[in-house]
């Protein structure tokens, strides 16, 4: 408010009274107007107009100082933002939210200043979630859809909590998922689905918790793992089978869940709060406030809260393939006493003299011819000496061809 309009007399304008009505005008720091509208006895009665950086933000009907009838926000550019209708300061009616291309961002109703009625939220002008309440709580058909415009999940609640079934759908609307709720708990048979709608896994629940029979089954349909919980708790060991019924040796179940399980189930958690995080961010971007200015209180409501996704049990864990004994040791093959210096020497030692070398007869030679030379010296280790084949016969030199 500026100075002027500080100490001027409350209910008159720089026009002075008209009929008991002045126009009230502020500025802002700059000295731009920031809001404009007329006052009735000191108090806000009529059409105000709200400013920022001189341009007009936002346009609010007031009677007796409290919002009463329509309000309207402004983008920068001068598109509407946000409609939305007041009763005696309290949000009564349709709000009405756009993106700057004039297309739905979300519809709600309102009776009192709670939500009563169906709120749909849309992205780019498709439809993102739709849920009906009642009282400001919960209460029917909640359903949200994927960026394909086909559901992800549909949920029925009766005083804000789950109660009924809960749906949730994979690609080309297949349902993966069958959960049913008593007053917000999970209670009776859950059922998960392979993406071509074949059964996967069933699970039993009593308020809340895993309770009675537990079956997982492979693509084939054949029962892969059978166990059995009591209040959330696994008694005895689970059995497990081959895709051909043989059981199989199962180990028994750690306290804590393997690494493998743990990352199983984390990406079971990720995957289902991802089907609902488009709608999740968009309905809390649009849960901005319904009316800005001096009525800093007048405000939308926050977007309810959508349902996160439910805890999943622990994917059941595949048995550790047993150890294999080692292999035998082969036996090295002996080292050839050749290859070792050391080793010749010593069988060298244990081989009796040869009796021929030690008595050889002297050789006579005759007169004009030269005495052959002495035979070598013995040589001491192990001599493979090669067979004695003969002399080879003599072949007839063959004629020359031409002769």
């Amino acid at each position: 408010m500026s100075e002027q309009s500080k100490h001027r007399p409350e209910g008159e304008s720089a026009q002075g009274p008209i009929d008991g009505k002045a126009e009230h005008v502020d500025h802002d720091a700059d000295g731009n107007v920031s809001m404009r509208g007329p006052l009735h006895d000191g108090k806000m009665d009529g059409e105000f107009s709200f400013f920022q950086s001189g341009k007009l933000h936002q346009k609010s009907q007031y009677k007796n100082d409290q919002l009463d009838g329509e309000s309207v926000e402004f983008f920068p550019s001068g598109k509407v933002l946000q409609r939305v209708h007041f009763k005696a300061g309290k949000m009564n009616g349709l709000l009405r939210r756009f993106d700057e291309q004039g297309r739905s961002e979300l519809l709600a109703s309102y009776v009192s200043g709670e939500l009563h009625g169906d709120m749909v939220t849309y992205e780019n002008g498709q439809m993102v979630s739709q849920q009906h309440y009642v009282k400001g709580k919960k209460h029917g058909v909640g359903v949200i859809y994927g960026p394909d415009g086909g559901p992800i999940l549909s949920a029925h609640y009766v005083n804000d909590k789950r109660h009924g079934e809960a749906v949730y759908f994979g690609p080309h609307g297949v349902v993966v998922r069958r959960e049913p709720y008593v007053e917000g708990l999970l209670q009776g048979l859950v059922e998960e689905f392979l993406p071509d709608g074949r059964l996967r896994e069933t699970n039993q629940y009593l308020a809340g918790k895993l309770h009675g029979e537990s079956l997982v089954y492979y693509p084939s349909g054949k029962l892969q793992r059978r166990a059995r919980y009591e209040h959330g708790a696994l008694v005895p060991t689970p059995e497990q089978f081959d895709e051909k019924g043989r059981p199989l040796q199962t180990a028994p179940v750690p306290a804590t869940p393997s690494v493998e399980a743990q990352a199983a189930d984390a990406a079971k958690q990720s995957a289902l709060r991802g089907l609902m995080d488009v709608a999740r961010k968009k309905i809390v971007a649009a849960a901005a406030p319904a009316v800005t200015g001096l009525l800093s209180g007048a405000q939308m409501p926050a977007a309810p809260e959508l349902p996160s996704a439910p805890e999943l049990p622990t994917a059941p864990e595949i048995p550790a393939t047993p150890e294999l004994p080692q292999a035998p040791e082969v036996p090295q093959v002996p080292e050839s006493p050749i290859a070792k210096p050391e080793l010749a020497a010593a069988a060298a030692e244990k081989v009796p003299p040869v009796a021929a070398a030690e008595k050889a007869p002297a050789l006579t030679v005759k007169p004009g011819k030269k005495a052959p030379p002495p035979p070598p010296p013995p040589r001491k280790g192990l001599i493979l000496e090669p067979p004695n084949i003969g002399t080879l016969p003599m072949t007839e030199t063959s004629t020359p061809r031409g002769k």
